[in-house]
């Protein structure tokens, strides 16, 4: 692989043994890149395969059950999955670091924040001074926006709160001053208003050193604020790649536009909200053909029959035989952007209500854009024609 990009994964598969000794790929075929000092997004609801895409990257599935089947990982021209584990041990937490989802269980109860942030340097500079160890964790926590850091380091997990434990998370992460931070769900189980405090930081920190970041979420609103380019993944795969304002305009895959049509609008009040009829196949129940055939108004029979490859449509990649058939059935765009406020923007309220409509440049691309503006300009007519639910 070429290093023009700070991550290239090319085809990675990951599988599973099933209980009854049969392997399951939970991840199949998975290719994306991650420019330097850009912001992927990688979208889909739980069960798509995301955090084993990112757990496969940082080599910390458990082996067995898990097995990494094929693929490659390159990260500024360093192969990864080839590694012996002693070098892999050398490029956790320095070249790459990742950001677990939840932070309330990724910490050890038993041990203080401050050693715990400390074991992060000391696992690579294993004769680092005590003294400048313990600066250098103090200024980390300063740097996320932690007050009085020196005392917090004295602190145990309970006894900070969810979004001070996210930061404390996030310090250890940029402690070796990774190329690439992985961030799974970073936000989970917060409220909207220390969510988006930590969306801010993050954003920050990408401009400040120029770092590059994989962003896994299921929140379409935190996807048009941080990213630039997304990839919708979906039973394992990704079924649709393109740029963050092209996605919201124009969704190719049914998939893509009904997350889009499921999220609510906060000026339009309505008796029903809009779902995608369904759960995600699990790993033993994968249906043939494409696997968002049972849950799409718009599956043909080729659709049950034969799984569609991810092809390049227009500069835009995506895995559908039909694509933009949802859109070709009387929906509309995600966003409006010839609306009256197309270039506007965020309202700067930062209050996440009355935000205008998304430009077409979002993400880390622009500046920043509301939580709010991403709720509120989704056109009233539909995406999706599935079921309604109470």
């Amino acid at each position: 692989m070429e290093n023009e990009n700070r991550l290239e994964v090319r085809n990675l598969s990951v599988a599973f043994r099933l209980n009854d000794r049969r392997e399951a790929l939970a991840v199949d075929s998975v290719s994306f890149h991650v420019g330097h000092g850009e912001t992927l997004a990688l979208v889909g609801e739980s069960g798509c395969g995301k955090s084993v895409t990112c757990l496969a990257l940082m080599r910390l599935l458990p082996i067995p059950p898990a097995r990494i089947v094929g693929g490659e990982a390159c990260l500024s021209g360093r192969e990864l999955l080839g590694l012996p584990e002693s070098d892999m041990r050398a490029v956790r937490g320095t070249a790459m670091s990742m950001i677990f989802q939840e932070p309330m269980t990724s910490f050890d109860p038993v041990y203080t924040i401050g050693d715990q942030l400390a074991e992060a340097i000391l696992a690579h500079e294993r004769r680092a001074d005590p003294e400048a160890v313990t600066e250098r964790v103090a200024d980390a926590m300063a740097s996320v926006g932690l007050p009085d850091p020196k005392n917090l380091m004295r602190r145990y997990p309970h006894e900070l709160s969810g979004g001070m434990k996210q930061r404390a998370m996030i310090a250890m992460a940029l402690l070796g001053n990774p190329e690439i931070l992985l961030c799974d769900e970073p936000t989970t189980a917060l409220d909207v208003t220390i969510q988006a405090q930590i969306m801010d930081l993050l954003a920050d920190i990408r401009e400040k050193r120029g770092m590059s970041m994989l962003f896994i979420t299921h929140n379409l609103g935190l996807v048009a604020e941080l990213a630039r380019r997304a990839a919708v993944m979906y039973a394992g795969r990704i079924i649709e790649t393109a740029t963050v304002a092209d996605l919201f305009h124009e969704p190719l895959h049914p998939y893509s536009a009904g997350l889009l049509a499921s999220i609510p609008r906060l000026e339009a009040r309505v008796d029903k909200l809009q779902t995608i009829p369904g759960s995600v196949p699990g790993l033993a129940d994968r249906p043939p053909g494409c696997k968002f055939a049972p849950r799409c108004d718009f599956a043909e029979a080729v659709c049950r029959e034969v799984d569609p490859p991810l092809a390049d449509r227009g500069g835009r990649l995506c895995a559908c035989h039909f694509p933009g058939i949802a859109l070709g059935r009387g929906g509309v765009r995600g966003f409006d952007a010839a609306g009256d406020n197309a270039s506007g923007g965020s309202d700067g309220s930062g209050d996440g209500v009355g935000g205008t409509a998304v430009p077409d440049s979002v993400g880390d691309s622009a500046g920043p854009v509301s939580y709010g503006s991403v709720l509120t300009t989704i056109p009233p007519a539909r995406l999706w024609s599935g079921p309604a639910v109470e």
